[in-house]
Parts: structure tokens; sequence; C-alpha cells
């Protein structure tokens, strides 16, 4: 039945609420999740860094930024507990030195690494980890 899965990270979210770049791909991934055709993980910490970038990146309204949070909850998303990937903490400490990207960004990679899938993103930095992420354009299902 599933034969695919990956993480997606905050730029994916904003890219659906938005960004006509990504549109396409972006709706293409939605719609597949939906259809349950493509498991789709993130750490629940989502939720406030799509928050924080919806008010404070993109001055939306709280009304819209809590209408995105509710349907993106309401979504086939399988949001995973921060306590659950940083059980590995040493890990965690491995890849921001690694790559030497944020926490944040580290646990997005963390999940990848442990649900052996990609992180799908449109972040510049992140995609530079080739081995670990696929950039929204590139997305083939």
């Amino acid at each position: 039945m599933l034969d695919r899965e990956v993480v997606i990270d905050a730029n994916f979210v904003i890219a659906l609420v938005g960004n006509e770049e990504y549109t396409a791909s972006v709706k293409k991934v939605y719609r597949l999740m939906r259809e349950e055709k493509l498991k789709v993980y993130a750490p629940t910490f989502i939720l406030v860094e799509v928050l924080n970038i919806l008010i404070k990146k993109k001055k939306t309204s709280i009304g819209f930024a809590k209408n995105t949070l509710k349907r993106l909850k309401e979504s086939e998303l399988l949001l995973i507990s921060l306590d659950e990937l940083i059980r590995r903490t040493g890990k965690l400490e491995d890849i921001v030195t690694r790559y030497g990207i944020t926490s944040y960004d580290a646990l997005y990679i963390l999940l990848a690494e442990q649900k052996k899938c990609k992180l799908l993103t449109a972040d510049g930095e992140l995609l530079k980890i080739k081995n670990l992420t696929i950039g929204l354009n590139n997305f083939v299902f």
C-alpha cells in the first residue's frame, strides 16, 4: 500500500499556503498524503514554527494561522514527539556539528535518518545535505 515516506519541514507548510513557485509540487504531496499514498512525518514543534513564521514573517492574521494549523493537524501528517527525537542527543549534536545547521533543522534531519527517508524542503541550506533531502520541485512519485 504505502511505498513512499518523507519528512516535511515548516518550509513545506509555508509553501502550501502561498509560495507560487512550489504550489503544484506541494499540492501534489498534500493530495498523496490525504489519499494515504504517501506517509509524511514531522516533529511536533513544526506547529509552533509554522505559527511563528505565519504571524511574524508572513504577517498573516491570527485566524489564518490558526486555521492553517488546524488543517495541518487534521491531515494525515504523522507528528513525532520531541521526546522521541531527542533520546539520541549525541546524534543530534553530531548532525548540528557535521552540517553546521541549527538544532531545529537538525531535528528534521535526524527524523529523516530515523525513518530512513528524505526531508522534503525548500530550504537552500538543508538542500546541500543531498543524501538526506529533496527539493520540493524535485519530488517525484
